[in-house]
């Protein structure tokens, strides 16, 4: 078990969790005692309630001189996926840069370095962009470099990694962590987190965690196209050591209990404390990106050609510019360090605003190709976890099936009113959610009114309604079993 500290928060590092509606804060105790909490006055913070909150505790001399801030897993964006194969040379650091700028109302994102090559997959990570915001508002004076916005998931995988490392055989292993109401599981490659994923967990049954772990076994073949890993590591205690045994039986991967680290709000302030501050760390520092100026200088009433916003287009198109792109947010020292690179790119384009305009055309198409990969797709957890809610009390599943293709747009085709976009055309294989599932009835000749339940929940569900809207008649089948009657029911959705 973790063990947590006395420490004069003056002379220590204070790791600070943001969640949706209080703010925990590492205080060095024990059990109950690990955090101080300070809730907002509803369920989400209301503007500048957070700012009003931090202020707060920096002033009762709650924080100490070191203070690492992470919001909760469940407000953290973060994904894996394969590279996508686009025409051009633009590389995945640039597609998330334009992705960060076009979602820059709502998200700060930004590109995740792994063991695994560039050219194969690529890592995002974001966080809520207001959330960021009042946080560097309340630290704003505190001295430059004394207060970080870091990955919390990263923070409580460094964490583990400390107390229990890989064993040496291992080059990708699965690690889960388990709390009262919701548990985590993670996978990673070379001491690289790649994927991760929360699951809903009553604190008893095992079911739920053999299925999140089997969820990512099939994420980690299917899905990023990797090997089987090489093992489970299960920081529940050694007196939880069934639960190994039992995903080891099912998937068939070496598994073993370590360390228990409790997935809970104390567990994650001490990760982002351990984590924030370490010599060798190389994650992100979200505070880095906080975005505090206007778009253009002005002088005499007259808005100024913005030069740097020039110089940072022309420099992302070249591929060295990504921080001049969003100059607004870069601190000063930074536009500097970059000037001359950016004065190269302005000289690749002999300063022809034109070429640049078309450059950027080009690149806000490539950006359209990574914004409907990773945002347009289905969350097959939401519909997992939305099934049981509107199934018939007396239905089961049998199966589960799903398929939600990606499709990259084609080129827009000249038409005599100017440029139109091609028809998207999938094949009917392509998209769809099919179901298996049965129902004890009375005889052969029993009526299966759960059917039309089911049809009808469906197609009023909003969650089953954005993906597929297309509810046909289900096949129904009735077999005699056990001296019983069974009705066997099968649906396919599709869009």
């Amino acid at each position: 078990m973790l063990n947590f500290e006395k420490a004069d928060s003056k002379n220590k590092v204070t790791g600070v969790l943001l969640c949706r509606d209080r703010v925990a804060i590492l205080t060095g105790g024990k059990g109950s005692d690990a955090v101080k909490a300070l809730h907002g006055a509803g369920p989400v913070f209301a503007e500048s309630e957070l700012e009003g909150l931090l202020k707060s505790a920096i002033e009762d001399g709650r924080m100490g001189e070191q203070v690492v801030v992470g919001v909760d897993p469940l407000l953290e964006f973060f994904s894996t996926q394969r590279t996508i194969a686009i025409a051009g040379d633009h590389a995945p650091d640039s597609l998330i840069d334009e992705l960060r700028n076009k979602y820059g109302g709502r998200l700060i994102a930004e590109t995740v370095r792994t063991a695994l090559s560039p050219k194969t997959h690529q890592t995002a990570i974001a966080v809520p962009k207001g959330e960021l915001q009042e946080s560097s508002a309340a630290f704003a004076d505190y001295d430059s470099g004394k207060v970080r916005f870091i990955s919390t998931s990263h923070a409580l995988y460094a964490l583990a990694l400390e107390q229990d490392p890989m064993p040496k055989k291992w080059s990708s292993e699965i690690r889960v962590f388990l709390g009262q109401r919701e548990g985590l599981v993670m996978f990673a490659v070379d001491g690289t987190l790649v994927a991760r994923q929360i699951f809903e967990y009553s604190g008893q049954a095992q079911g739920p965690i053999v299925a999140a772990v089997n969820g990512m076994v099939a994420a980690v073949q299917e899905g990023l196209g990797l090997g089987q890993p090489d093992g489970i590591l299960f920081h529940v205690g050694k007196d939880h050591a069934d639960i190994a045994k039992v995903c080891s039986e099912v998937t068939s991967i070496d598994a073993g209990v370590r360390t228990h680290i409790p997935y809970e709000q104390s567990t994650l302030c001490l990760a982002l404390a351990f984590d924030g501050f370490r010599r060798r760390r190389q994650g992100v520092d979200f505070f880095t990106h906080v975005d505090n100026t206007s778009s253009a200088e002005v002088v005499d009433g007259k808005a100024k050609f913005p030069v740097r916003q020039m110089l940072g287009l022309s420099a992302v198109i070249l591929g060295m510019g990504g921080y001049l792109w969003q100059a607004g947010s870069a601190l000063a020292n930074e536009a500097d360090n970059l000037f001359a690179d950016a004065q190269a790119a302005l000289d690749f384009y002999d300063g022809d605003s034109f070429a640049m305009e078309e450059g950027l055309d080009n690149l806000y198409k490539t950006v359209s190709v990574a914004e409907g990969f990773l945002m347009e797709r289905v969350y097959w957890s939401d519909i997992i976890k939305e099934l049981p809610r509107i199934l018939p009390s007396t239905m089961s599943v049998v199966r589960i099936d799903g398929r939600y293709e990606f499709k990259v747009p084609e080129e827009p085709k000249e038409g005599e009113e100017g440029d139109v976009a091609a028809p998207m055309v999938f094949d009917e294989s392509s998209r769809y959610f099919e179901l298996n599932l049965k129902v004890p009835i009375a005889s052969e000749s029993s009526k299966v009114p759960e059917v039309a339940e089911l049809i009808k929940a469906l197609g009023e569900n909003e969650l089953f309604k954005r993906h597929f809207r297309k509810i046909p008649n289900p096949e129904l089948s009735k077999l005699e079993m056990d001296g019983g009657w069974q009705a066997n029911i099968a649906i396919r959705l599709t869009p």
